[in-house]
């Protein structure tokens, strides 16, 4: 403790004339130190010559009276570049002098005194006093040492970063542990050879502030190397927070915590992105991952934003659900995988009431070895995909639905439901304009499973084939119900047991490439309504053993019988076409229905049918007499 008086009362002095050391060859060396006095100079600790240990650890602990520093080292500790952890503990340290140097080989360690009092690193300023200043220069001073703390454990006050910003250029540092429950990243934090973590006390989130940077922006950064957050992290209204440790494939990004606040979050890796709570319990603002290797979880992955989410990369989080909401904004993702090889698929869901869904930059896959495969569901405006599979060997296909307020396009890849031994998983898909490719819920020894698409706007399947087909189990039903319908293969079949109803409703057009609901007989009926009708198959490309029902969706619709091509706009016109493509084998072919009131008429096309035929309408039935 210093002495009584006015100026340059230090409890502590060590200087350098002579040259004063303070040594220890094995053990550890703790300075305690309490200023004095009323006037200036009353430092806790003030070092001038050295404090030396081979092996051991030096702890300093200073207190400055009058608002003067804690510590002020204008020499060195362990200048001989040995020693083992150095803790520096003063609500104010200086290390001053152009030679000056703090070396060990262990844990620098440096914390103010009381734990509300804050720290700012980074920058020139340098004021006695709190809060504790760690400027870039004096950062620079500390050499040798495998790992650096700044901040106490029990740390209540704020961390700021200079707007300059900080960096860690230490090129033995491996590990930079920053604790506090707020850091104000008024500037970057870059560590250029080790990694970064954040702490703060149990219960306590972890505060990113970036309101004081310019645009309200700023970085943590690392050259491949690992950022960490060991607490809750919360981020403040308006912030905007990137954390970038580089593109090649190491340096990960483990959250221990959840992740909330009005902020936008970009997390820029080429490693492995770690998530053990939810993400957005409080929406984030928006989130951006960019190329990451992966992101994973030992839980649940649960991710909400008020704005859009971007991931580009995988996320894999084997037998665990993925679920992803956008309250307002769009969600883009790369490859999305909650499969399991022994259980269950989990579900994967994407949540965009007001935005649009695009995942066609990569595969979502729910499937399963064992059990049943995990539910799909996209919810949003507009939704394009890539390839989605839900399939399951051992039990049943997942469900998979879209629900879009906008267009659906599937096109770019394929849609799979299918089982091995259970039931193929029902595939519905509603929205205005819907687009597909392959549609597969069919299945080997179990049902195949039910597609139902409903589209306000135009349907267009001609892109691939849709498939609800069983060899021993009933096949599926397939309907679709839109604007306008261009339907390339549909197959319903069954190879020993009931082929699944087909049915096709528009008050428009309907183009057909092929239809085989074949089963058992008096099964697989097919129910084809619309107001112009075209058959572009081959012959024998429509066959079934149960009913065709062919009728204009318009009761005052007529039905006409006459060489392609068909010239009458109030009529449904078929032509050799159509009559070549019905196989053999229907129950029955029923034309019109008890609601028709247009004529039926057979003109100057000759008709032979194959199986039986009813002609219902309340108009006239008329048959050119030359036919």
């Amino acid at each position: 403790v210093g002495g009584n008086g006015t100026d340059n009362n230090q409890g502590i002095s060590i200087n350098n004339v002579p040259v004063s050391l303070v040594r220890s060859n094995n053990g550890d060396i703790t300075l305690t130190g309490t200023g004095n006095g009323s006037g200036a100079g009353n430092t806790g600790i003030a070092i001038v010559g050295q404090v030396s240990t081979d092996i051991g650890n030096v702890t300093l602990t200073g207190k400055g009276a009058n608002k003067d520093n804690a510590i002020v080292i204008n020499g060195f500790i362990n200048q001989a570049g040995k020693g083992n952890n150095v803790t520096l503990t003063g609500d104010e340290i200086q290390l001053l002098g152009l030679a000056s140097q703090v070396n060990g080989n262990g844990t620098i360690t440096l914390q103010p005194l009381m734990p509300d009092v804050g720290i700012i690193i980074g920058g020139t300023k340098n004021d006695p006093g709190a809060p504790l200043n760690l400027i870039q220069i004096e950062l620079e001073k500390l050499k040798g040492f495998s790992q650096m703390v700044i901040g106490r454990a029990d740390g209540t006050g704020a961390i700021a970063v200079d707007p300059a910003g900080v960096t860690f250029d230490s090129p033995t540092i491996q590990n930079v542990t920053i604790q506090s429950p707020t850091i104000k990243l008024n500037g970057d934090i870059q560590s250029n050879n080790g990694s970064i973590t954040f702490n703060t006390p149990p219960t306590t989130p972890i505060t990113l502030d970036t309101t004081g940077a310019t645009n309200s922006k700023a970085n943590i950064i690392t050259k491949e190397q690992n950022i960490r957050f060991d607490s809750n992290v919360s981020l403040t209204k308006d912030s905007n927070v990137t954390l970038n440790t580089g593109l090649t494939n190491t340096g990960n990004i483990n959250f221990e915590g959840t992740v909330d606040g009005d902020g936008d979050l970009v997390l820029n890796t080429g490693g492995v992105i770690t998530l053990n709570g939810k993400i957005g319990t409080d929406p984030l603002r928006s989130l951006q991952i960019l190329k990451s290797l992966n992101v994973t979880s030992q839980k649940d992955i649960d991710i909400t934003t008020t704005n859009d989410i971007s991931i580009t990369g995988n996320i894999t989080n084997p037998g665990r659900a993925i679920a992803l909401t956008s309250n307002k904004g769009t969600i883009t993702v790369g490859n999305l995988n909650s499969s399991s090889p022994n259980g269950k698929g989990e579900d994967i869901t994407l949540t965009s009431p007001k935005g649009d869904i695009n995942t066609s930059a990569g595969t979502i896959d729910t499937t399963s070895t064992t059990g049943n495969g995990g539910k799909i569901t996209l919810t949003g405006n507009k939704i394009t995909t890539g390839n989605l599979n839900s399939s399951s060997t051992g039990g049943s296909g997942g469900d998979i639905t879209f629900t879009g307020t906008g267009d659906i396009d599937t096109s770019l890849g394929a849609i799979d439901s299918t089982s091995k031994t259970g039931t193929g998983g029902p595939i519905t898909l509603s929205g205005n304009k819907i687009t597909t490719g392959n549609l597969k819920s069919n299945s080997d020894s179990g049902a195949g499973g039910n597609i139902v698409i409903t589209g306000t706007g135009d349907i267009d399947t001609s892109l691939g084939a849709i498939d609800t087909t069983s060899k021993t189990g009933n096949g599926g039903p397939i309907t679709l119900t839109g604007n306008k319908i261009t339907a390339g293969n549909l197959n319903s079949s069954s190879t020993a047991a009931n082929g699944g109803d087909i049915t096709i409703a528009t008050p428009n057009q309907v183009k057909i490439q092929g239809i085989d609901a074949y089963g058992k007989p008096d099964t697989g009926n097919i129910s084809i309504s619309g107001n112009d009708i075209v058959f572009l198959g081959l012959p024998d490309s429509v066959k079934s053993q149960g009913t065709l029902s062919i009728q204009p969706s318009s009761p005052d619709r007529g039905i006409n019988f006459q060489q392609e091509p068909g010239d009458d706009p109030q009529a449904i016109d078929l032509g050799e076409k159509f009559l070549a493509s019905l196989s053999n084998g229907f129950s029955g072919i029923v034309f019109g229905d008890l609601k028709t009131t247009g004529d039926i008429t057979v003109d100057n096309l000759p008709i032979s049918f194959k199986d039986p035929v009813t002609f219902n309408t309340q108009g006239k039935i008329s048959v050119n007499p030359n036919q």
